[in-house]
């Protein structure tokens, strides 16, 4: 095994890894890199190749949240994750590295997975010269796309927790047990900020060469140009990347329609719980000082005012616009992360 590790550990050169909250744009950003020619991607997220090992599973009894630090990562559990990211290897033409007639000496890995935002120490000891693409999405946007997805049903990690009579959705960060009986919205607030407080945390003790951070209102609005800078930070090629054609196809996570503003149905809610990430947000202004981080205060407060007016003139508009996808997630439907399997043999089966 020692050997086989020493061999494998060669062939990742330089992994790539999108660090992100939940609901933040991830898929887009990387459906959109994974198009280079030079990468290889495992075809998904990682959640059945990491939580697979008995050690990183809940049902293992230890670990109590998806938090791994690089102090869990011991060298057999080391050796065990780094030969099954390379099973699962592939180009994008979807073949698998392990059926290719001639192998590449080394290749550039592409992963994305939000739980990635609690493990960034596990994977910077794992790919030791791996390089972080932070990717930050305003809290008022991202917050209110993670209530959306609790309340379509169609996240669901965790059907059962301990103390817990509902399931849980998205992410597991410590502490969730302070949340067994909190509102959708309060759970939210709660993985938004453990999510981008481990980041900004981990990151700190990265090599700034290593790692860049974007927007997603900077990926949104000028996506050429962002995509552009990225492929030149992790030195690959843009072939292949066509951004008119990609932009416009819908990730697959996405559940309604993109629309400017559409967490304005969320405004109550959200004037209520984002003040609190006031000390976070002035923290990642200080440690990102060249991204653009809006002052929430001021347009949580001309939402509620547009969405007073929207209501005068149109009442009907904002159950119309509402997602109407409340179906619970089944046993036999494919599981949400893109593994290819049914959600009972995916994240039913890791929990």
């Amino acid at each position: 095994m020692v050997n086989e590790y020493k061999l494998n550990s060669n062939l990742f050169y330089k992994p790539v890894i999108i660090l992100a909250a939940p609901r933040s744009g991830s898929t887009f950003l990387f459906e959109m890199l994974s198009k280079s020619q030079d990468f290889y991607t495992i075809g998904g997220e990682s959640h059945e190749i990491i939580e697979g090992l008995p050690k990183f599973n809940l049902g293992s009894g230890i670990l109590d949240s998806n938090q791994i630090t690089a102090d869990d990562l011991d060298e057999q559990s080391l050796i065990q994750l780094r030969n099954r990211f390379y099973s699962k290897i592939r180009d994008n033409n979807n073949r698998l590295l392990s059926d290719l007639t001639e192998k590449p000496s080394k290749f550039r890995f592409l992963e994305k997975t939000p739980k990635n935002s609690l493990r960034t120490s596990m994977l910077n000891k794992l790919f030791p010269d791996a390089l972080f693409i932070y990717l930050y999405r305003d809290p008022k946007e991202n917050i209110s796309s993670i209530i959306d997805a609790w309340e379509s049903g169609r996240f669901i990690t965790y059907p059962r927790l301990p103390g817990r009579k509902k399931p849980w959705s998205l992410l597991l960060p410590k502490g969730w047990q302070d949340y067994s009986n909190s509102t959708t919205g309060q759970s939210a607030c709660f993985q938004w900020r453990s999510a981008n407080e481990s980041i900004i945390n981990a990151l700190k003790d990265i090599n700034k060469e290593r790692w860049t951070a974007i927007s997603y209102s900077q990926l949104r609005d000028n996506t050429q140009d962002t995509i552009e800078s990225l492929c030149q930070f992790c030195k690959v090629t843009t072939k292949g990347i066509d951004i008119e054609a990609d932009k416009t196809q819908l990730s697959v996570h996405t559940l309604t329609q993109p629309k400017k503003n559409k967490w304005y149905k969320n405004a109550d809610l959200l004037s209520k719980i984002l003040p609190d990430l006031s000390p976070l947000i002035e923290k990642i202004k200080s440690f990102l000082p060249s991204l653009v981080i809006a002052d929430f205060e001021l347009t949580i407060h001309q939402s509620l005012i547009d969405k007073a007016n929207l209501q005068r003139t149109n009442p009907t508009q904002e159950n119309q616009n509402s997602n109407s996808s409340n179906k619970l997630i089944g046993r036999n439907d494919p599981c949400h992360c893109q593994s290819g399997q049914r959600f009972k043999h995916c994240h039913g089966r890791l929990n």
